[in-house]
């Protein structure tokens, strides 16, 4: 069965590692926890549909602002219509230098303006460098990083200048059911709308997204991250984070806000809290055409613990079989089968473990080295974000 992958929104042609991983059908609650992509990217599995921040939409299509009027009653298309019209002043287009954007809004009269953490650490452009956002009426407004937590994939940029449009939260998070609208800036269009309806509460992806998501039909795209999502009374419900497409069954996900959430006054006061990385970039030992399991270190980055610690990387070969699939191959390297003495089934799960330590904190890896067991300890380091 082939694997399907859920995509963060940022709508960049940015060229640093990516994350792909598997889509979990029917997402079942699960306690919200934080999770932090600790790795970068494994190689793609031979005859995967993978997709990424810079691939084209998968959603349906929407070319029209309403694509979900004929599933929701008129009185609740008509109010989330009205949300959508009156929350448009206060939605900005975010830029990261020259070659990406997402969404955003601003939350206070002063500036301040709220976004995904992924597009406001803008990949390889680094910690919060050449941001700008463009408002309702054209204006381009120089943007500073505030504050931001990559494991809720939120952050806080400021702007100069006084008198600005901002939402306010609502008082809580809406019911499956319920009627949802996006503002964002996907397919070229310039703070669109994409209405729907929650489809599941306290949703999860996998290791490196976000836990307790809420989950809805509204047609999502990469450009929307960081673009509210709102009731149909015109208030914040959350913030545009994700898309997955499974057995042909489209969603997209969204990071629930309140006006108690904590996180947002946080993040204002300037609240930064990165991710704990080993510095390497792993895959399932199957998708090499190796038996056994764990995660191969594919890749080393220079100057970070795994690397500091004397991992070593496969080498890899790509090749074609017989039906002209692209395959890959790796000889040598690590294979990561423990951690701290836990068992490391698959790359995820040294990613799930990884979310309760902090940059500065020493595990140990047990590896699989020319078959030998070998115990190596590592000292992780902060996510690189310049």
């Amino acid at each position: 069965m082939p694997r399907t992958y859920p995509w963060p929104l940022l709508a960049a042609p940015i060229t640093a590692a990516l994350l792909a991983v598997p889509f979990l059908p029917n997402p079942q609650p699960t306690p919200a926890t934080a999770s932090s992509p600790a790795v970068t990217a494994p190689p793609t599995t031979p005859g995967a549909p993978f997709t990424a921040r810079t691939s084209p939409s998968t959603a349906p299509d929407a070319s029209a602002p309403w694509p979900e009027r004929t599933r929701t009653d008129d009185a609740t298309a008509s109010r989330l219509e009205r949300a959508y019209t009156s929350g448009t002043a206060a939605a900005v287009r975010v830029n990261i230098g020259d070659s990406g954007l997402g969404s955003g809004f601003f939350i206070s009269s002063d500036g301040y303006v709220m976004t995904a953490a992924h597009v406001a650490l803008g990949g390889e452009h680094g910690d919060g460098a050449d941001l700008s956002v463009i408002t309702d009426d054209g204006t381009s407004h120089p943007a500073r990083l505030v504050g931001y937590d990559e494991a809720r994939d939120l952050a806080v940029l400021k702007v100069d200048g006084q008198g600005f449009a901002h939402l306010n939260f609502a008082a809580r998070t809406p019911n499956v059911g319920d009627g949802v609208v996006a503002i964002g800036n996907s397919r070229g269009a310039f703070d669109g709308g994409r209405a729907g309806a929650v489809t599941a509460l306290n949703a999860s992806l996998d290791a490196t997204f976000p836990t307790g998501l809420v989950a809805s039909s509204m047609p999502l795209a990469p450009g929307d991250s960081g673009g509210p999502v709102l009731n149909a009374q015109g208030e914040v419900v959350g913030v545009s984070t994700a898309i997955s497409l499974q057995g042909g069954n489209f969603s997209s996900y969204f990071v629930p806000l309140t006006g108690s959430s904590s996180i947002v006054r946080d993040l204002q006061a300037g609240t930064r809290r990165g991710v704990p990385v080993v510095g390497v970039s792993v895959a399932e030992p199957s998708a090499l055409g190796l038996t056994g399991t764990g995660a191969v270190v594919t890749g080393l980055t220079s100057g970070l613990g795994g690397e500091r610690a004397g991992l070593r990387a496969a080498q890899l070969r790509e090749y074609r079989d017989a039906n002209g699939d692209a395959r890959q191959t790796a000889t040598g390297g690590d294979i990561i089968t423990a951690i701290d003495g836990r068992a490391i089934k698959a790359p995820d799960d040294l990613i799930t473990y990884l979310r309760g330590k902090q940059p500065g904190d020493r595990v140990t890896l047990t590896v699989q080295r020319d078959g030998r067991s070998l115990q190596v300890n590592v000292t992780l380091s902060a996510k690189r974000t310049a």
